[in-house]
């Protein structure tokens, strides 16, 4: 990683993860603006882009296949790019 110079985009993505009934879990992906542009931000929430739900057994031995995974990569790089041409202000 290079050094940080402090500065962030105008939007991102955050993800977190949410215990389910079961044995599940939710992995949650929402947008984000910053409100301190070009600085780090703070950040404002703008909403839900989307979740999945996973057997928690199947998150902590990391069971996804190698397609799952890079669609998983390639939705995040794509959302990234739509909030960079189009940043909440």
């Amino acid at each position: 990683m290079n050094s940080d110079d402090g500065k962030r985009g105008r939007g991102g993505v955050v993800f977190s993860i949410q215990s389910l009934p079961g044995n599940k879990v939710r992995i949650n992906m929402d947008e984000v603006s910053n409100k301190n542009f070009p600085s780090k931000g703070p950040w404002l929430d703008e909403g839900t882009v989307t979740c999945k739900d996973y057997d928690e057994k199947d998150l902590d031995e990391m069971n996804f296949s190698k397609e799952e995974l890079q669609a998983i990569g390639s939705y995040v790089v794509a959302w990234l790019m739509a909030t960079k041409k189009n940043p909440h202000k």
